[in-house]
């Protein structure tokens, strides 16, 4: 019998059939693989107004390049903003930072450019600017494309104005009527109250902008029409239209190259840009700043004159910061000289026609003057005439001669009350006019008044410490009655100089004291009642001291009266004295007591008047000035019958 052997092969556990699921396999991981890592970001941005976006149409691009879609256009919560869900590529993801820009591109026409035509075909869409910071995914469009200082050679700086006038964005930059920068923007300082417009400088024209350059508006045509002269100036034809701006470098003042960032002021127009160069020699010439309070019948144009010689010419004029007219005044080159810090300005606008029983008198400096304005010129002696703002000298312009040559004082008088003072008051000396009250005004501490006033010529050197003002006016009564000119001629303010140093700040009277030291009281009464400052205090029906003042308390309760006594009678006043007022009649009617008429003095019913009375000649406390003392509306009978024997000092 045959036997047949059996082999036995061990075969391998995979077996090539499993090749091709497990090749399939690999495939469609890597495909998952892929498209998990081609598979865009989605961001999310707020929008002001959605239109133009469409989903998945508007598209998201960055300097020609699509780099994403918008997925879905939806309302915010609250119905105010519109909200786009957009998905961009993954290789953007890096400039999706906390500053990174979007903004929609829309085609757009205007005088100075046409931009966004491409968006005319394939539709309006969302541009991107990379950002830096923290990364993020949420954002904020813009409402125009962000100024990009990303060139490096060009030059940019801002312009400060106080209103933006025609200037647009694109409107040029004009150097010698060439186009050599561009405006990229502009904001609102609100804290500042002005428009910073910001400016670029192409490369090759950056060394024409010094520190020194002045800018000005250039849009828009200036015409001058004047008895001397026609012009017509306008930049071009283009800033005539768009708007612009044009510069030129003075030949005076910095040379520096301007940095980036620089501020400049942007002036209204050439003319005022030339003349805020630094007061140096120019073109032989020097400008003059004078302040007015209006500009009246001055022009640009109006003449300079001295001793009747037109030397200069008004150039400009401008409001200053506290409102006044700042008005800049070329003098020629050979007349300099005649300017000093004792120069004074006024006006010779017009005819000026005195006339007066000795005759009539005119005054003119020339015909143009009297259609044209101007301004004539002297020196002085005494002290500078101008103030100093900003480096710059500030003459003030007078509105006639007479106040230009005038030596002039200012002072300021403080009074209690302006009884019978205002502006226009005069201060006397011997009877001669020698000052006026230029304006009277309510003290810091609200107690009293200010009478800002002037001294004329010599009186100028009444200043002086020491120096005494006290108001005159009329004082009618029955046993007297002083300074009645007064009522036609109105109140003045009596001077006494000083011999102490120069002062501008004096303490004045109402009145001119008749007692002029001694002791002094204050007494407390609910009310004033007749009681008049200079009303007598009398002891035994004997004028012993007065009234010198008067106000409320602090607590405004009480009035408290200023009582000075002669220094004679001080010691009559003592810690227990008592004071009752004795103005008028004091009536008391009875049933069965019959009438009580009561009365001091006939003055005092008219006038009026305090009496007090002291019961012992024992001097308990001595009386110090300033002591308070009560004013009893009534005498009690036995204070009439105090009879104390007191030694009266020596004054």
């Amino acid at each position: 019998m045959t036997v047949t052997k059996v082999n036995i092969v061990k075969k391998h556990w995979l077996s090539g059939i499993w090749l091709l699921p497990l090749v399939g396999a690999l495939m469609a991981g890597w495909i998952v693989f892929q498209n998990f890592q081609e598979k865009g970001i989605e961001i999310s941005i707020i929008f002001e107004d959605a239109a133009g976006i469409t989903a998945g149409k508007t598209l998201l691009m960055y300097k020609g390049v699509r780099i994403g879609l918008v997925k879905s256009v939806q309302m915010s919560d609250n119905f105010k903003q519109i909200k786009v869900m957009a998905e961009v590529v993954p290789s953007v993801v890096e400039g999706l930072r906390k500053t990174t820009g979007f903004w929609l591109v829309k085609p757009s026409i205007s005088l100075t450019e046409i931009t966004g035509l491409d968006t005319i075909v394939p539709g309006d869409y969302i541009s991107m600017n990379p950002g830096v910071g923290e990364s993020q995914r949420e954002f904020i469009a813009l409402n125009s494309p962000p100024i990009l200082f990303n060139d490096s050679k060009s030059l940019y700086i801002d312009m400060l104005v106080g209103h933006l006038g025609s200037i647009v964005r694109g409107s040029k930059v004009y150097f010698r009527e060439i186009p050599v920068g561009e405006v990229l923007d502009y904001t609102l300082l609100v804290l500042e109250d002005q428009v910073k417009i910001n400016v670029r400088i192409e490369e090759r024209y950056t060394h024409l902008v010094k520190k020194s350059s002045r800018f000005w508006n250039a849009n828009g045509l200036s015409i001058k029409v004047g008895l001397s002269e026609f012009s017509v100036h306008t930049e071009s034809l283009a800033a005539l239209i768009s708007g612009g701006i044009a510069f030129y470098t003075p030949e005076v003042g910095a040379l520096e190259l301007a940095d980036n960032g620089e501020k400049f002021t942007l002036y209204d127009d050439f003319e005022t840009a030339e003349v805020d160069v630094p007061e140096k020699e120019k073109s032989g010439s020097q400008f003059i700043k004078i302040i007015a309070d209006e500009l009246g019948s001055l022009t640009i144009g109006s003449n300079v004159y001295f001793k009747k010689i037109p030397v200069g010419e008004v150039i400009n004029y401008a409001l200053s910061p506290k409102n006044n007219i700042l008005i800049t005044l070329e003098i020629k080159q050979k007349y300099l000289h005649l300017i000093s810090r004792k120069t004074r300005f006024w006006r010779n606008s017009g005819l000026k026609i005195k006339a007066g029983l000795s005759g009539v008198k005119l005054e003119m400096a020339s015909v143009k003057s009297l259609l044209n304005g101007g301004i004539s010129f002297t020196n002085v002696e005494g002290q500078r005439t101008y103030t100093v703002y900003k480096k710059r000298r500030l003459y003030p312009l007078y509105q006639d001669a007479n106040l230009a040559k005038e030596q002039v004082k200012k002072i300021q008088i403080e009074f209690d009350l302006a009884q019978g003072i205002k502006e226009g008051t005069e201060l006397k000396y011997l009877g001669i006019k020698v000052g006026v009250v230029t304006q009277v005004k309510i003290a810091a501490n609200n107690k009293s008044i200010i009478a800002q006033a002037k001294l004329f010529d010599s009186a100028v050197d009444f200043a002086r410490q020491g120096a005494k003002f006290w108001l005159v006016s009329a004082q009618i009564g029955l046993f007297k009655s002083k300074y009645l000119g007064t009522l036609i001629k109105g109140n003045y303010i009596e001077i006494e100089p000083g011999s102490g140093k120069k002062s501008r700040y004096f303490k004045g009277q109402l009145f001119l004291p008749e007692i002029k030291e001694g002791l002094q009281i204050t007494l407390k009464s609910p009310k004033l009642g007749s009681i008049k400052i200079g009303n007598p205090v009398l002891y035994r029906q004997i004028k012993v001291g007065e009234v010198r003042g008067y106000q409320l308390s602090s607590n405004a309760q009480q009035v408290l009266l200023d009582i000075y006594i002669a220094k004679k009678y001080a010691v009559l006043v003592q810690d227990n004295s008592k004071f009752w007022n004795v103005s008028g009649l004091k009536v008391d009617l009875g049933l069965f007591s019959g009438v009580e008429i009561r009365a001091d003095t006939l003055e005092s019913i008219v006038v009026g008047g305090i009496a007090f009375a002291t019961p012992t000649a024992e001097v308990k406390k001595r009386v110090v000035n300033h002591q308070s003392f009560k004013l009893h509306e009534d005498y009690e009978s036995k204070w009439l019958d105090w009879s104390p024997a007191i030694n009266l000092k020596k004054p």
